[in-house]
């Protein structure tokens, strides 16, 4: 009984979420999530948590970028389509939550997030993964699932910290499947049914 409730809750723990686990108070207390951005603007250095999503957003507010303290921001569910490169602003941010968007550009001004552990650009209509991912050196989620992606840089081998890369939905040969296996071996990767397409080198 002892061990099948130790295999329990180390099942618990490893799919937990990583933005659950860091964004925590001192005393472990849950740090508030706020839900419009004028009232979190009345305390900007307050701020660790913001959650616009569902709020039919087209862009990203430039406000947002004063916010120098955020460690969470979700944005999903928007339409919205460029990510501006302020976004390198935000040099605290942990987590990045942009899924269902219209977001045709991995910025690479992204990458300048050293101390970003999730990223999720799920469900978008970005077409390759800039060369600069690779100074992520934290990261531990990457989540593109729903896109169209036909370039990966090789300094995806970089990511050393890397647990799951989600890409699910994205057209790929078996050839490319191949090739993102090799750059990341020990990786959880998922990756629908290999379709039977070419991508350009």
């Amino acid at each position: 009984m002892r061990l099948n409730s130790a295999l329990i809750l180390l099942n618990i723990f490893l799919w937990t979420p990583v933005g659950t686990a860091q964004i925590t108070g001192a005393r472990g207390d849950s740090i508030k999530v706020y839900r419009n951005l004028e009232t979190a603007l009345l305390n900007p250095e307050k701020v660790f948590r913001l959650d616009l999503s569902k709020q039919k957003l087209k862009e990203i507010d430039p406000r947002i970028f004063s916010l120098k303290n955020l460690r969470e921001l979700s944005l999903d569910r928007n339409k919205i389509r460029e990510i501006p490169d302020d976004i390198s602003k935000l040099h605290k941010l942990q987590i990045l939550d942009l899924e269902h968007n219209k977001i045709n550009t991995f910025n690479p001004a992204i990458c300048q997030l050293r101390d970003l552990q999730r990223l999720n650009i799920g469900d978008n209509d970005l077409d390759s993964i800039p060369d600069q991912i690779g100074q992520l050196e934290n990261l531990t989620e990457l989540i593109l699932w729903g896109n169209v992606i036909g370039y990966f840089p090789p300094t995806l081998s970089r990511l050393d910290k890397l647990l799951r890369f989600d890409l699910l939905h994205n057209e790929m040969s078996a050839k490319e499947q191949e090739m993102i296996r090799t750059l990341l071996p020990d990786i959880d990767i998922n990756l629908s049914l290999p379709c039977n397409c070419e991508f350009a080198d």
